[in-house]
């Protein structure tokens, strides 16, 4: 044994022995890339540290962590016993008892003389009866007392309900706190480690201090010490180190402190709240849905059960499964009609299901309880503007882009949806104008490129290729962290830039002469349509348009002379436009019909002359 791996044994016994589970999982991993070095034959070894971590991680809560471990462990050794017998443990608390069944059984089938007889023992007693062993009943047992926050013998102070590390928007959280006694008041310093070691309770509330403060690293360190230095695990110092983490973003390491507050207190319904918002921020749906399920079944007050309701029905939300979200929601509007955010959030779910009356209706009781509830506002308008109220739609977007406060990228989003709308109506310089002004306050790629494309297909609309393919050009060349749907947007660009290009160098040419749908390379065309990027077998194939020519754009023709055909062809249109809900009243395509019928009336009387 070397020195090294002497010192690391003697890590791993002391971090179990303090169970500071964490940090036993990190010599683990020294422990086995020592151990799977090349040229070492140490096959045995590296199954029981295997098992050994996969135990830690189900005991953290990490089962999916867990589960890899004992599948490597099985991998190496099918018949190792202890792998088999924990695998089926972990699935078992994952709700998939059958295949629990399974794992037990079939330890107890590659069994032999030689296999450890006390893991044998609970193989069989597993398969028999998995229940009466994982979750035994004894007749005078009582449920650890919980109240106003206290267990085990430490108070804690609950969360402010606006706390969330998922897909909502990140607000201040107040992180409990392992005392009973009052938060320190005066400035906080971090104490040194020994103060920390012989008061942890007013260590952590100078950390809880901190996390509100927005002072995470400081408030993380602290924390740091306090675990470290106390024998006795620190429920409040977990969960408010897990706080501080998720705050960060570093979810993980999170789930690790809020997955040990749980260990310490399995009727602590905060700690799996928090656990559940992490889970979802990391995508693991399945096990943030089961976490928060068990915070709403241990949450004592009404108001803590509508949070729980919430976090879930912003979880359905984002899984875009909309029905269940609105029964989440409509569960918390119930229990506390005065969550102006709830009512949002039913709106949203909603009007995405087609119901813009009652969706309408959330928002507006949304906005009765917090007037400057911008998101409410924006969204009113969005549903408005979808019905075709448009003037309705126009005042809600400008009281919503009032309420910006700083925050420019979601008056961005605004503004970008009140240029669609005008876009939609046909008043592309309406449109042109709000946009110019978006881009002045985009902050990120993504927001850049949505308004440099809309801008540019106003402009491709008006007659102004110039300027169009400018815009093209420049959302073509943003980089950065862009997501699918902006890319995908970036190579629509591509092919929009070389139609105003194409549309530019035929204005001279008689309609007649010349058509798009055989001049195109059908290549081109279908990638166009499936919007997929300009590839190198497609430009090798396509020929690209040259630039525009220098010079003096076309002459338009007076308003003298188009004015009173476009007023006949303003008239004609308006009678056809579909006047249904959901169907903007747009001036250019009511136009460009009543041109489209002025020339067909003219082509028959052409024929009936002749």
């Amino acid at each position: 044994m070397t020195k090294q791996a002497g010192g690391l044994r003697e890590d791993y016994v002391s971090a179990i022995a303090a169970r500071k589970f964490p940090q036993a999982v990190k010599v683990l991993e020294k422990l086995l890339a020592e151990a799977q070095r090349p040229c070492t034959d140490q096959t045995a070894s590296t199954l029981q540290l295997l098992c050994n971590r996969a135990q830690l991680y189900h005991r953290m809560g990490l089962s999916r962590k867990a589960l890899k471990d004992y599948d490597e462990a099985l991998a190496l050794q099918p018949t190792c016993l202890q792998a088999a017998v924990g695998k089926g443990k972990v699935l078992y608390s994952l709700k998939k008892a059958q295949e629990a069944q399974k794992c037990w059984k079939d330890a107890c089938n590659s069994a032999g003389p030689e296999s450890d007889l006390t893991v044998l023992l609970e193989a069989h007693s597993l398969a028999k009866d998995p229940e009466a062993v994982l979750n035994p009943q004894p007749a005078a047992s009582k449920p650890a007392p919980v109240a106003n926050g206290l267990a085990n013998g430490n108070a804690v102070h609950r969360a402010e309900p606006s706390a969330s590390f998922g897909p909502s928007t990140p607000q201040k959280a107040s992180a409990p706190s392992s005392s009973h006694k009052a938060p320190i008041t005066g400035p906080a310093r971090p104490p040194s480690a020994a103060w920390a070691n012989t008061n942890p309770a007013a260590a952590v509330s100078v950390a809880v201090t901190q996390i509100n403060a927005g002072k995470l690293p400081e408030a993380i360190a602290l924390l740091d010490k306090v675990i470290a230095e106390n024998k006795k695990p620190d429920l409040g110092a977990h969960v408010a180190r897990g706080t501080a983490r998720a705050l960060r973003r570093e979810l993980e390491a999170a789930i690790e402190d809020f997955s040990v507050a749980i260990e310490l207190n399995p009727n602590f319904d905060d700690a799996y709240k928090r656990r559940g918002q992490a889970r979802a921020a990391l995508e693991q749906d399945k096990l943030a849905l089961a976490d928060l399920r068990r915070a709403v079944e241990l949450s004592r007050t009404h108001q803590q059960k509508a949070e729980g309701h919430q976090e879930i029905g912003m979880l359905f939300q984002r899984q875009r499964d909309f029905r269940k979200a609105t029964a989440e929601f409509q569960k918390v509007v119930e229990m506390d009609p005065t969550n102006a955010a709830a009512w949002n959030l039913l709106g949203l779910c909603r009007t995405s299901q087609g119901d813009i009356p009652a969706g309408l209706q959330a928002y507006e009781q949304a906005i009765k309880l917090n007037p400057k509830h911008r998101e409410a506002w924006i969204n009113m308008a969005q549903a408005k503007k979808e019905v075709g109220l448009v003037e309705e739609a126009r005042v809600a977007f400008v009281r919503g882009t009032s309420l910006d406060s700083g925050r420019a990228s979601q008056s961005v989003a605004g503004m970008r949806v009140l240029a669609q709308m005008w876009q939609g109506t046909g008043d592309h310089f309406k449109a042109v104008s709000v946009l110019d002004d978006a881009l002045t306050r985009c902050k990120t790629g993504g927001a850049t490129v949505d308004c440099l494309f809309l801008r540019a297909a106003c402009n491709h609309a008006l007659g102004f290729h110039l300027p169009a393919v400018q815009d093209y050009e420049r959302a073509l060349t943003v980089e950065g962290n862009t997501s699918d749907e902006t890319k995908m947007q970036q190579f629509l660009a591509f092919y929009q830039k070389e139609m105003a290009l194409y549309v530019r160098h035929n204005m001279d040419r008689n309609v007649a002469d010349f058509c798009l749908d055989r001049e195109i390379h059908p290549m081109f065309k279908e990638s166009w349509c499936k919007k997929g990027p300009p590839t190198t077998e497609l430009l090798m194939h396509y020929r690209m348009q040259p630039p525009p020519r220098p010079g003096p754009s076309p002459p338009r023709p007076s308003p003298a002379i188009l004015g009173p055909l476009t007023a006949e062809a303003d008239r004609i249109g308006a009678l056809l436009q579909n006047r249904h809900s959901g169907f903007l009243p747009n001036k250019r395509q009511q136009r460009m019909g009543g041109l489209a019928a002025i020339e067909l009336a003219q082509a028959v009387r052409h024929l009936a002359k002749h």
